[in-house]
C-alpha cells in the first residue's frame, strides 16, 4: 500500500483472533470448571497447560498458585502467587492478593480451631488428643507464615502453641520475632499482653515449680507493657500470686526471694488501688512470712479499713496477731468475728438503763457519757464471763467491756452515714 501500512483482511483477523484468546482460555477455562468442582487435580493440570502456553499470563499463574494452596503444597504455591504478583496488571493485583489472603487465612484459622480443640481435650484430661492438636496447630501456623510472612499473629499465635507443647525456647524466638515486627501499633500490643497474661495464666493451673516459674516470667513480660491501670492491676495480682506459690515450692534464700517479689507485686497493685482487698490480704501474708510484722499488721489494719464490718476480716486480724505473738489482740478480733458473723445484735434502747448500774467510775459509763449510745451492740458470751461489744460505725470506733472496765478496743475508718444505714438494716 502507498502509505507503508499492513492490511489484513478480516477473515484472517478473526482467525487469528480466535487462535490466541481461544488457546488461553480454553485451559483456563476448564481449570476453572474443575476447580469449582473441587477436582483440584485436574485443575492444575489445565492451569499449568495454560502457563505452558502463556507463561507471562499472570492469571494463569495465580490459578496455579491457588489450586497448589487447595492440594497442600504451599511452597509451589507461594512460588507462582509471587509470579503472578511479579507479572500482573495492575487490574489483577488485588484478585492475587485475595488469593494469598485466602490461602493463610484457611491455615491462620485451621491453627486457631486446633488450638482451642486442644485446651478442650486438655480439660477433658484427654492430653494425647491435647498434643496431637498442638502439633496440627504448629503445623497450619507454619504454612500460614508461608502465605503471610508480615502477618505479626501468625508468630505470636505460633509461640502460644508452642509454649504449650513444651517447647519454651522456640515459643520465645516466636514471640520475641512477633513483638519486634508489632511496632506501636496499639491493637497488636494489646494481643501480646493478652497472650502474655493468658500464658501466664495456664503456667498457674499447672501447679507445679516449673509452672510458677513459668507463670512469673510470663507475668513479667506482660507487665513491661503500658496498659489501663485495671489491666496493669489484674497482671501485679498474678505476678504477686506466682511468687507467693513459687516460694512455697524453694527452699533456703530463694524463698524470701520469691516472697519479696510477691510483696513488691502487690504493693504495685496498691498502688493503683489502695483498697484492693486481696492485695492486702495477700501482701499481710507474705510480710508475715520474711518477718515483718509490723508491716504485716498495717497492711491487715488497711484491709480492715475497706469493710470493718466484714467478719472475715476480723477473723484475718486475728490469724495476724496471732502469728505475730500477740495472743490478745488476736483473741479479741476472733471475738468481733463471732459477733458479726451472727448478726444478732443487742437492742440498744436499753443500754442507759444497763449501765447505769455499773458505777458512776465505770470505763462502760464514761465512754456512754462521752460518745454515746452506741450504733450498734453485740453481747459475747465467754467462758468466763459475758461481754459488751459497741460499735460507733460512723466514728470509726469499737470497745469492749467486761462489766464496767474496758478490756479491748480499735479503730478503723469511719464508715459513711449511708453504709451504716445499710450494715444496721441487714439481716
Amino acid at each position: 500500500m502507498s502509505n507503508g501500512s499492513r492490511i489484513l483482511m478480516p477473515g484472517i483477523v478473526a482467525i487469528m483472533v480466535a487462535l490466541v484468546v481461544g488457546c488461553g482460555s480454553r485451559w483456563l477455562a476448564g481449570g476453572k470448571l474443575h476447580f469449582d468442582q473441587e477436582r483440584f487435580d485436574k485443575a492444575l493440570e489445565n492451569f499449568q497447560k495454560a502457563v505452558a502456553e502463556q507463561p507471562k499470563n499472570a492469571e494463569a499463574h495465580m490459578w496455579v498458585g491457588s489450586t497448589l494452596a487447595k492440594l497442600d503444597r504451599d511452597e509451589e504455591a507461594v512460588a507462582a502467587i509471587e509470579k503472578a504478583e511479579e507479572l500482573a496488571s495492575p487490574e489483577l493485583i488485588e484478585s492475587i492478593a485475595n488469593v494469598r489472603i485466602s490461602s493463610w487465612s484457611n491455615r491462620y484459622n485451621g491453627g486457631l480451631a486446633d488450638a482451642k480443640g486442644a485446651a478442650e481435650a486438655r480439660l477433658k484430661g484427654n492430653e494425647e488428643e491435647a498434643i496431637k492438636k498442638l502439633k496440627l496447630a504448629v503445623d497450619r501456623f507454619e504454612r500460614a507464615i508461608l502465605f503471610c510472612p508480615d502477618s505479626v499473629k501468625n508468630y505470636s499465635n505460633l509461640g502460644k502453641v508452642l509454649f504449650q507443647l513444651g517447647d519454651r525456647q522456640a515459643g520465645m524466638e516466636n514471640f520475641e520475632r512477633a513483638r519486634q515486627m508489632a511496632g506501636e501499633r496499639p491493637e497488636l500490643l494489646d494481643f501480646f499482653f493478652r497472650v502474655f497474661s493468658s500464658l501466664g495464666i495456664q503456667a498457674l493451673e499447672r501447679r507445679t515449680k516449673e509452672g510458677y516459674m513459668e507463670a512469673v516470667d510470663m507475668f513479667e513480660r506482660a507487665a513491661s507493657f503500658s496498659r489501663p491501670q485495671e489491666d496493669m492491676a489484674a497482671i501485679y495480682f498474678n505476678l504477686g500470686v506466682a511468687n507467693g506459690k513459687l516460694a512455697e515450692l524453694l527452699d533456703g534464700d530463694e524463698v524470701n526471694r520469691a516472697l519479696r517479689k510477691a510483696i513488691e507485686a502487690y504493693d504495685r497493685v496498691l498502688e493503683i488501688d489502695s483498697d484492693d482487698t486481696g492485695a492486702l490480704e495477700n501482701v499481710a501474708y507474705a510480710l508475715m512470712e520474711v518477718g515483718e510484722a509490723d508491716k504485716a499488721l498495717e497492711q491487715g489494719h488497711r484491709l480492715l479499713d475497706v469493710e470493718p464490718w466484714n467478719p472475715a476480716f476480723h477473723l484475718f486480724m486475728g490469724r495476724l496477731y496471732n502469728a505475730a505473738g500477740d495472743k490478745r489482740n488476736g483473741a479479741w478480733h476472733i471475738v468481733l468475728h463471732s459477733c458479726l458473723e451472727s448478726k444478732r445484735p443487742v437492742p440498744t434502747t436499753d443500754i442507759r438503763k444497763k449501765v447505769t448500774g455499773r458505777g458512776p467510775g465505770s470505763d462502760i459509763l464514761k465512754t456512754l457519757r462521752t460518745r454515746g449510745e452506741p450504733q450498734q451492740a453485740y453481747e459475747y458470751a465467754g467462758s468466763r464471763s459475758t461481754y459488751d461489744i459497741w460499735f460507733y460505725w460512723t466514728e470509726g470506733r469499737v470497745f469492749v467491756f467486761n462489766g464496767p472496765d474496758e478490756v479491748f478496743r480499735d479503730s478503723f475508718r469511719r464508715v459513711s452515714e449511708e453504709r451504716y444505714e445499710e450494715i444496721i438494716s441487714e439481716p
